[in-house]
């Protein structure tokens, strides 16, 4: 049914009458709305203290760039190369790791379209990759393979660049050259229908997408000579080492002794179920990313051991726009009163579930649990986060979640695997459910 004039005047005749509408009207015409929405009594009951917490370390900043997942990765692992290093603080290379996963990245799209050269580019895979072949974001599993093919680099031996703190155009120009390139791929098949003559091709794209990251990014160092003070003032040399022998001298845990936990509540994924995204990856032929969706109480009793017992921060993906005061550092799910002010069921009955199923909800940023405060019981009811948005915003670059934000907007924890209940342990030995590439819970963390 369309919508008719005598409709539409009575939504008019409707609107001026109510008067608490049109000073609602008036007030946000004229101010910004979160002002409006605060919900002041969770500002004053929400304490920034926590029973458990990890020394603070200096905030990072992943500025504008979307590489969140990868400043939360190496935040967590940086308390572990203090510990070895002895230092006070550290960080490492951003950039090294962002240059690698791009160029990774590159190979991993280009092998795809080989893989797919016989579909149309209207195949709603094909067009679903060819909308992003290469962006800032990613998940756990693509950082651990790029780590442990790559190693890791101190932050003062590759350090950040303009476009690696603005990575708007180095993006730009490596996307709008993978889309050429698997034009240019199709062509040559179309020619040749040899596969053995792509790859060739695909070399030659290759080192000029190289080119374009070295000139963008600097060129990674493929020997390291480190020099620091530990905390003791004393003077000490790393000389000529690789990245993969500084990353085994610098990390107290290997890599794939974490898992990714998530908390799907779809009825279709199921708890206690591995899950899998097809062409979700960044290495070409490395591990495919594997999921252990558990219940939401589980993941949280998993962060409570690590951070707790082990003393050890947690890497997370949340959506993390819903409910989050960044002004000032709070995540409440009662931070803005959007259904109470708007009079309309908005938010309030809007289930997890049903927001990944509608499109509202996906994994947008990644960040790192860094405290917990806990009840009497031993149950969690606040968590101290980390970020890597600078320390001028929230409470100095942290912020405080209470349990009721995680159980509704976070989705994925890297934990490591002698931290699972033990009857989760045989579930990791699981065939993967395999969901489609555009299924929300392969959305890559990287807001801004």
């Amino acid at each position: 049914m369309a919508l008719t004039s005598k409709f539409i005047q009575n939504l008019h005749q409707q609107f001026e009458e109510n008067l608490n509408k049109k000073i609602l009207q008036n007030a946000v015409t004229s101010c910004n709305v979160l002002d409006f929405l605060r919900n002041w009594s969770i500002i004053n009951t929400t304490q920034h203290t926590f029973s458990n917490k990890l020394p603070d370390v200096p905030i990072t900043n992943q500025k504008s760039s979307g590489r969140c997942w990868i400043f939360a990765s190496l935040n967590m692992l940086r308390h572990q190369a203090m510990n070895k290093l002895n230092v006070e603080g550290f960080e490492f290379s951003q950039n090294f790791s962002a240059f690698y996963d791009k160029f990774e990245r590159a190979n991993f799209f280009l092998e795809k379209m080989i893989e797919m050269v016989d579909k149309s580019p209207d195949d709603r895979v094909v067009s679903f990759l060819l909308s992003r072949p290469l962006d800032d974001g990613g998940q756990w599993t693509m950082f651990a393979q790029i780590c442990n093919k790559y190693g890791l680099c101190p932050k003062e031996l590759m350090q950040e660049t303009i476009t690696s703190s603005s990575s708007y155009q180095v993006n730009k120009v490596v996307c709008t050259k993978l889309r050429y390139s698997a034009k240019i791929l199709r062509d040559l098949y179309k020619e040749t229908k040899s596969v053995e003559e792509l790859r060739k091709k695909k070399e030659e794209i290759l080192k000029e997408i190289w080119n374009i990251l070295c000139i963008h990014l600097g060129t990674p160092p493929q020997l390291l000579t480190y020099e620091y003070y530990d905390k003791e003032k004393k003077f000490n040399k790393m000389a000529n080492i690789t990245p993969i022998e500084f990353m085994e001298k610098t990390l107290e845990h290997k890599l794939e002794d974490y898992v990714c936990l998530v908390n799907d509540p779809r009825e279709t994924s199921g708890y206690n179920k591995m899950l899998t995204i097809e062409h979700l990856g960044n290495v070409h032929g490395g591990d495919i990313v594997r999921y252990l969706n558990v219940e939401i109480d589980v993941m949280l009793e998993c962060i409570r051991k690590a951070i707790v017992e082990q003393k050890e921060p947690v890497w997370f993906g949340s959506d993390v726009s819903p409910q989050f005061d960044r002004a000032n550092g709070i995540f409440d799910e009662k931070m803005f009163l959007i259904d109470e002010f708007y009079g309309s069921d908005i938010i309030g009955k809007f289930e997890k579930a049903d927001r990944l199923i509608f499109g509202q909800s996906a994994m947008t940023h990644a960040m790192v649990f860094c405290g917990v405060d806990v009840d009497d019981n031993g149950k969690i009811q606040k968590l101290k986060v980390e970020n890597s948005w600078g320390d001028q915003t929230q409470q100095k670059g942290f912020s405080t979640m209470n349990v009721n934000w995680f159980k509704h907007h976070v989705y994925e924890v890297a934990i490591r695997k002698d931290l699972l209940p033990k009857e989760l342990l045989d579930v990791l030995k699981q065939d993967p459910k395999v969901l489609p590439v555009y299924d929300p819970l392969g959305n890559l963390a990287k807001v801004l």
